[in-house]
């Protein structure tokens, strides 16, 4: 049953549908445009017959561009639009104040609309818009207009915006320029000033030294800035909306480039001139880096290492721990000591800056990847140790092991289950029994490790079978570490601290969006919320380091 349901998916993704680009056009009374071609592009297997309507985003390119080139692939959005289903439409204009949509493009665009809406399921409604340099003055002009049928749109490099109104309050906005750019710089800080005088939330981030050009981080921002909001909003395409709770936001300081969670000590210390509010984790990474816990504030992290049942175990607690405090163990690979799994898995400031707390164990001698060789009670009680130490309520943990501490990790589900709240592995070649697996898991695996992948799959195929929640994620690596699975991870655990029922469900190797009961038992990747399901449809890259 299994393997036929393999093959069907190797042949479909062999076959699959190539993207349609093709224009529609529209005629006009504008004396340079009296015939307007707006092109458009289908994703990539895109489904006909799906359920729900495909979102649309248009773009708009430099001062009378061409609309084909836009929808080709020209600033790298094929293969966003590829992952997220939706349609990329970008018209071929020329002069007659284009931009200003109510004397005449406005109106074109959507009998365009109307002419595709014809052809595909589309949502003429819920918009994304996109614009740079003279586009940009249309992606927020056209929002502006019909603020009715925006989602969400990005102006970058823009030196003409609408005058910002109470109607724009539940439209989405982020404006990004060059700060070498320096006119359209001041006009786009002022803008945004004038919408937060109004209570309108605008993205911004300004990019150092970059003159009136398209820094390929602009994109990207614009990039995980609309998936979220597309994710967010399935409404909008007639699907209904999972009721769970929102994903973290973000403060971002735009003076240092850094951001921190939302309600902490160091969110508060940001200046009300440099405050940026971010919606997702996936949008602050895109926007800056993870501000250093307590770089706003007075108290201090702490580092202590402890003797444990003659194991070191090296811990890190926030210098203002709450009593709430989620836990993190960290086991790394072999013969690892503390110190190294916490520098090296990258997870330290993630952790403190949420204000979870550390624990990373110094295993060396023995088969201590076997829970009953008596590393499994020292994690216990290395974790209860710590909980008494600083009043933190007992809760069960989250869990990550790389190669050797990935199979002590995997092992610890069916030794002590009560335990973890979460687990997640790479590199791992020994799993317990499917049926003992209880908490969400997230498992990932270089390809070229080819046991360990083999091994692994055969896991996760039975582990779900039996019931468990298994993301699966291989990486184009060996065993080796690497950082896309890492930052995969943390995106696992924020989701799965959040405690919500699962809202979106990806599929194995076709790596699609689908309902739960569409994807068979054994390919379903429970994706809690739409920052996770956004970071696994991503590719991968090649490794890390070597371990």
């Amino acid at each position: 049953m299994r393997l036929w349901a393999m093959l069907l998916l190797l042949v479909a993704h062999a076959y699959a549908a190539e993207p349609e680009i093709d224009c529609v056009e529209v005629k006009t009374r504008a004396k340079e445009n009296a015939l307007v071609k707006v092109w458009y592009r289908v994703p990539r297997n895109h489904d006909a017959n799906g359920k729900g309507l495909s979102r649309i985003l248009i773009l708009f390119g430099g001062r009378n561009s061409d609309g084909k080139p836009e929808v080709s692939g020209k600033l790298g959005w094929t293969e966003w639009a590829d992952l997220n289903g939706i349609f990329l439409v970008s018209p071929t204009l020329k002069n007659d104040d284009y931009w200003e949509p109510e004397k005449w493009s406005g109106r074109a665009m959507q009998d365009a609309l109307a002419q595709i809406a014809a052809k595909y399921r589309i949502a003429t409604s819920g918009l994304l818009y996109y614009g740079y340099s003279a586009g940009s003055q249309a992606s927020n002009l056209f929002p502006a207009w019909r603020p009715d049928l925006c989602r969400a749109y990005v102006s970058h490099a823009c030196g003409v915006f609408h005058t910002p109104t109470s109607l724009m309050k539940d439209v989405a906005g982020l404006v990004t320029c060059g700060d070498a750019d320096t006119a359209r710089y001041v006009i786009s800080r002022r803008f945004v000033e004038k919408c937060r005088s109004l209570g309108i939330s605008i993205v911004w981030k300004s990019f150092p030294n970059h003159p009136h050009d398209v820094p390929p981080g602009s994109v990207r921002l614009a990039q995980e800035f609309l998936a979220h909001h597309h994710w967010t909003h399935p409404e909008d395409l007639g699907r209904e909306r999972v009721h769970s709770s929102p994903p973290p936001t973000f403060v971002g300081d735009d003076a240092d480039g850094v951001y921190f969670p939302s309600g902490s000590a160091d969110a508060e210390g940001v200046m009300d001139e440099d405050r940026v509010a971010l919606p997702s984790e996936s949008v602050a990474l895109a926007w800056g880096m993870p501000g250093r816990a307590g770089s706003k504030r007075k108290s201090k992290v702490k580092i202590a290492a402890d003797v444990i049942k003659g194991v070191e175990v090296v811990s890190v607690v926030s210098g203002d721990v709450r009593s709430d405090a989620r836990i993190l163990v960290l086991v790394g690979g072999r013969g690892w000591p503390g110190t190294k799994s916490i520098r090296d898995l990258g997870f330290a400031k993630w952790a403190v800056g949420r204000g979870w707390c550390i624990v990373a164990p110094s295993f060396a001698e023995g088969e201590y990847w076997e829970p009953k060789s008596g590393s499994g009670v020292v994690i216990r009680a290395a974790v209860d140790a710590l909980c008494k130490r600083h009043g933190i309520r007992p809760l069960p943990v989250f869990l990550f092991g790389y190669s050797a501490g990935g199979q002590l990790v995997a092992l610890l589900q069916e030794a002590d289950p009560s335990l973890p709240a979460a687990w997640a592995v790479y590199g791992c070649g020994v799993y317990p029994d499917s049926s003992a697996v209880k908490a969400p898991g997230f498992v990932s695996c270089g390809m070229e490790d080819a046991d360990r992948l083999r091994i692994s799959r055969d896991f996760i195929y039975r582990a779900r079978e039996a019931g468990g929640q298994i993301l699966w994620k291989p990486t184009r690596s060996g065993h080796e570490l690497n950082e896309d699975a890492l930052e995969l991870a943390r995106f696992f655990f924020s989701a799965a601290a959040d405690g919500s029922p699962c809202a979106l469900w990806g599929e194995d190797d076709t790596h699609q969006i689908r309902p739960e009961t569409d994807i068979d038992i054994e390919f379903r990747n429970p994706l809690f919320n739409p920052d996770l399901a956004a970071r696994w449809k991503r590719e991968t890259s090649g490794p890390r380091f070597d371990k």
